[in-house]
C-alpha cells in the first residue's frame, strides 16, 4: 500500500469561510512573525515604499513599508472571495481590498490602537480600516461612542480620514474585532495490520477564543459522493493558542484507487479541510 500524505495543508490551499466579523483572519495564524518584525520597521524603510505619518494629541503611528499591490481575488487565489492572513498578503505583495484592510488592521492591533474594519456595500463593495481617534481631520464614523477615522489601504498617498469619493455617500458596517478562534490542522498517516490506515490529526487554535465542540471527519473516497469508510472523532474543546492530537483508524479495501479527505468541524461548522494524494492500497 501506499501510504496518502496531504496536498492541502497549508493555509492558501482552500477557500474560507468567513466568520461575520472578519476578526479570524486579523487574528489567525503568523501574527507572531508579523508583530516580531514592527519595531524593525521604521528603522529599515525610510526611503522606499508607503510611508504616512499620522500625528494629532495622543494619537500617532508612523508606518513605511512596501506596501502590497491591489489585486482582485478570483484573479489572484481563483477563488472570489478569499479572505488572505495576513502574513499571505505580505509574502504575496499582492491582494485587494479586505486582504490589505485585515493587514493594516492586525498590526494596529497589535501595536496597540483601537481599530475596526469598515464594510463599504455596493456594486463593488469595498473594505477599508477604521482607527480609533479624537479631533482629527477627516471622516470618521462613531461606534459605540468612539470615533474610528478612515483610513484606505489599497493605494498609496491616501491621508487618514481620506476616503476616495465613489465610497463617500456609501453607509458603513463597522465590524468589530471581537475574540475569533482561528483553526488549522495537518495530518500524518502510517498502515496498521488487518488493511488499516491510522490517522494522526494535529489541530491547532491559533485564535483568541476556545474552539468549542472540535472534532475531526476522515473518509476514504470512493468517488461519485461515495466512501469506503468513514470515521468521525470525539469532540474536544480548545483553548486559545492550544493544540489537539486526534487518531482514526480507516479501513482500507484492498486493490483500489482513493485518496483520504479530512474535515474539522468546531461548534457545527466546518472550518478547515484538507485532502491526501491519490494512493492505491
Amino acid at each position: 500500500m501506499h501510504l496518502p500524505f496531504p496536498t492541502q495543508p497549508c493555509h492558501g490551499a482552500t477557500a474560507r469561510s468567513l466568520d461575520r466579523t472578519w476578526s479570524a483572519p486579523v487574528r489567525g495564524p503568523n501574527r507572531q512573525e508579523i508583530t516580531g518584525a514592527l519595531p524593525n520597521l521604521e528603522a529599515r524603510s525610510l526611503d522606499r515604499g508607503r510611508c504616512v505619518l499620522w500625528g494629532k494629541a495622543d494619537w500617532s503611528f508612523f508606518s513605511c513599508f512596501s506596501w502590497p499591490k491591489y489585486v482582485t481575488d478570483d484573479l489572484s487565489k481563483g477563488f472570489d472571495q478569499y479572505a488572505r492572513y495576513p502574513l499571505e498578503t505580505l509574502v504575496d505583495q499582492k491582494g485587494d481590498c479586505e486582504d490589505t484592510s485585515i493587514l493594516l488592521a492586525s498590526i494596529l492591533k497589535e501595536m496597540n490602537y483601537g481599530v475596526v474594519l469598515i464594510l463599504l456595500p455596493g456594486d463593488p463593495g469595498h473594505m477599508a480600516v477604521g482607527v480609533k481617534g479624537e479631533n482629527l481631520p477627516g471622516v470618521y464614523y462613531e461606534y459605540q461612542g468612539t470615533r474610528y477615522y478612515y483610513v484606505e489601504t489599497t493605494g498609496t498617498g491616501w491621508s487618514i480620514g481620506q476616503i476616495p469619493k465613489e465610497y463617500r455617500n456609501r453607509k458603513a458596517q463597522i465590524l468589530p474585532l471581537v475574540p475569533q478562534p482561528v483553526i488549522t490542522h495537518e495530518w500524518t498517516s502510517k498502515s496498521t495490520p488487518g488493511g488499516f490506515i491510522e490517522l494522526k490529526v494535529i489541530v491547532h487554535n491559533d485564535g483568541t477564543a476556545i474552539a468549542r465542540d472540535t472534532k475531526v471527519y476522515a473518509a476514504l473516497d470512493a468517488g461519485n459522493g461515495k466512501v469506503y469508510d468513514q470515521r468521525w472523532s470525539d469532540a474536544a474543546d480548545l483553548e486559545p493558542r492550544s493544540w489537539a492530537t486526534y487518531t482514526l483508524r480507516l479501513k482500507a479495501p484492498p486493490g483500489v484507487n482513493t485518496y483520504l479527505a479530512v474535515k474539522i468541524v468546531s461548534d457545527g461548522y466546518q472550518v478547515d479541510k484538507s485532502k491526501s494524494n491519490q494512493f492505491k492500497t
